[in-house]
């Protein structure tokens, strides 16, 4: 591939697997995700000062300035990237490098979302700027044809909830809903400015049956869901983090509250953005970002990158972030990327069909072919909303490639699901065992006296079992996905090794040392065995029950 025209994203290994993945990416914004270069030569057209005139350095410079930890603060970098796009050739170009981002970056659909009444400050109409968008993605589209790469791009049409121009954004969209505008948006502050302020254009919007998309949940908290949800009617969140504030869940057990019940219940699709989320404070890291526990608990979580320029990620990034640091495996990936094609706001039958063919025709609302109920499946019926879940589910049995990409699924080097239960019960007992005969001869040494010689070449011995069996343990998951995992292993280690250590001669010297010590080490060890069958039983049923929750329909 032409690294020219598809350059590898920012803080991705051109040979990493994950970038070969097909995905699908729902919350990605075209003025977050100029490229610095391109930057430069449209600012030096228009006499705006830069922070900085190479390219690496204010691509550094943006990065930076997003790392704020406040939302208000990290949208101020876009005053840079909208005011080097007020021109229709400005706005073509960036959509057409965008779309062909999309490409380097594996995306095969993408959805567009930018703010058309922030480009209008020259002569440009909103419709203007609209179709130059829509220009420069066609380009995109041709070009990465040329290539022999496909990808399907739209439009979504964003309003700013500070201002009072979401009712003419809405009729722009419905005015273009034919060319490639596929949905709505609200976007920019939201403490302080509701959703439900712009309950004109929404309505609109519903009235026509037209998709919504709000961004909710990033700083908001749960009044900004439940504004956007229960008053608004949004079909999708943008971001939606916020939604952990509504349940209480430890391990896997507790309670949600109502409005995390609907969102699960409904399968509300979240458009989240972890590395995004991490700059604006509405997470810590990605070890601890919600969106690990969330997908474990079935809510239908989709990766998106949110601003590729701001972030210096792309959906390639955030996956092997997630995959590095919150235990995600390919599986994971795959469920995701379905999920997100299946919340995509382009039509069923086209999201059925091969990316490819002619976009405008693969856009067009008047469609008599593949609709639901006249279809090409057997006895002529659509499928059930939760079917293609089970169909991905027979393919792999079979050893099928997957539907959901539109080549055949590479082969990719990535952590599986952690051993099973009697792999991990075999591990456990080669520790427990270990520890229990050390125990014993503590005991041994202390009731006869035999000194410490003993003790010391069998500790020589189970130190390196020990170690080696636990370390084995860890290396294949058996810690990966608790959030004691971590610590808990560590301290499980450090308890080996001293205990190994400890037999060395000369340690202990009396025998009261030996029969403190001795039953001490044993009575720990017995707690370990005891609680050991019930955490890998619910350990087990955990990773059951998140299988077939992915696998039910919504």
């Amino acid at each position: 591939m032409d690294e020219n025209l598809f350059p590898v994203p920012a803080g991705v290994h051109p040979d990493d697997p994950i970038l070969q993945l097909p995905k699908v990416s729902l919350h990605d914004h075209l003025d977050g995700g100029l490229r610095p270069a391109t930057i430069i030569e449209l600012a030096a057209q228009s006499d705006i000062e830069l922070p900085a005139d190479d390219p690496e350095k204010l691509g550094e410079w943006f990065r930076t300035q997003a790392d704020s930890g406040s939302l208000p603060e990290y949208l101020k970098t876009f005053g840079v990237t909208v005011g080097v796009l007020q021109s229709a050739e400005a706005l073509t170009r960036a959509a057409r490098e965008w779309t062909l981002d999309q490409v380097a970056d594996g995306v095969f659909y993408a959805e567009c979302r930018w703010a058309p009444e922030q480009h209008v400050t020259g002569e440009l109409t909103m419709d203007d700027a609209v179709a130059a968008v829509e220009k420069g993605m066609e380009e995109g589209v041709a070009i990465a044809a040329q290539e022999g790469r496909t990808i399907m791009t739209a439009q979504i049409l964003t309003a700013m909830r500070q201002n009072d121009n979401s009712l003419a954004v809405a009729e722009l969209a419905l005015r273009h809903r034919d060319n490639g505008v596929v949905g709505f948006d609200l976007a920019g502050p939201e403490d302080g400015y509701p959703a439900s302020a712009h309950r004109a254009a929404l309505d609109l919007l519903r009235g026509e049956l037209f998709p919504t998309t709000l961004h909710a949940g990033e700083d908001g908290g749960l009044s900004s869901m439940m504004d956007a949800i229960a008053a608004c009617g949004a079909v999708r969140i943008g971001h939606g983090v916020d939604i952990v504030q509504d349940m209480q869940i430890t391990d896997g057990a507790g309670e949600i509250g109502r409005l995390a019940a609907w969102v699960l219940d409904r399968q509300i699709p979240l458009e989240v953005c972890p590395s995004s989320n991490i700059q604006t404070g509405a997470a810590r890291s990605i070890e601890s970002h919600p969106i690990t526990g969330l997908k474990d608990l079935g809510f239908n979580v989709t990766v998106n990158p949110d601003n590729r320029l701001m972030s210096q990620t792309s959906v390639t990034r955030e996956m092997r972030l997630l995959v590095e640091h919150a235990g995600w495996d390919i599986i994971d990936l795959e469920i995701a990327t379905a999920s997100a094609l299946r919340a995509a706001f382009i039509p069923l039958d086209v999201r059925r069909s091969p990316a490819g063919g002619n976009r405008d025709a693969r856009l067009r609302t008047d469609r008599s072919v593949n609709r639901p109920g006249n279809s090409d499946r057997p006895g002529g019926g659509a499928s059930r909303p939760g079917d293609w879940r089970r169909e991905e589910r027979e393919r792999r049995k079979r050893g099928e490639p997957s539907a959901i990409q539109p080549a055949q699924r590479p082969e990719v080097d990535l952590p599986r699901r952690p051993l099973s239960l009697v792999g991990a019960v075999v591990t456990m007992v080669i520790q427990g065992g270990a520890l229990l005969v050390a125990a014993g001869i503590y005991v041994y040494t202390g009731l006869t006296g035999a000194g410490s010689s003993l003790g010391s070449l069998v500790g020589l011995a189970l130190m390196f079992l020990l170690m080696s069996a636990s370390m084995f343990g860890i290396a294949n998951g058996l810690w990966k996905y608790r959030r004691w995992a971590r610590p808990a292993a560590v301290a499980w280690n450090v308890l080996l090794l001293f205990f190994a250590w400890s037999v060395r001669p000369g340690v202990f010297t009396e025998s009261g040392d030996y029969m403190f010590w001795g039953p001490l080490i044993l009575g720990i060890e017995m707690l370990v065995l005891m609680f050991l069958p019930a955490t890998l039983r619910a350990y087990d049923e955990g990773l059951r029950r998140q299988d077939e929750a992915a696998q039910r329909g919504a």
